[in-house]
């Protein structure tokens, strides 16, 4: 599915933030709040998929009952899908390429 939406330069972004560990991925997201060449609009996939991920509140009915189940993954990875389509490619390449370094630290 991802292929059909995201091209292959989304999709190797995809891969590499998704391939992060837990702590470099927190890195990544603070070095790109840090950065002066993204504007607020950019992270709002981000931020709400975090709202909607801490708030009680369920976009998908009751009756997908198998769907609902994964509705905080569905959810996560279109917020994080939109976040890469948003950013410019040359601002992920940039840190993502310092935190892939080998001397970015055994995290």
């Amino acid at each position: 599915m991802i292929d059909a939406i995201a091209s292959p330069s989304e999709r190797d972004h995809l891969r590499r933030i998704i391939g992060l560990p837990a702590r470099r991925k927190l890195r990544f997201l603070f070095g790109l709040t840090r950065d002066d060449r993204l504007t607020p609009l950019m992270f709002a996939p981000l931020v709400g998929v975090i709202a909607y991920t801490l708030l009680p509140v369920n976009v998908i009915p009751r009756w997908l009952f198998l769907l609902r189940k994964f509705d905080n993954l569905i959810i996560g990875a279109v917020g994080l899908w939109l976040f890469v389509k948003l950013t410019p490619p040359e601002v992920l390449d940039e840190h993502l390429a310092s935190l892939e370094a080998p001397s970015a630290g055994s995290s």
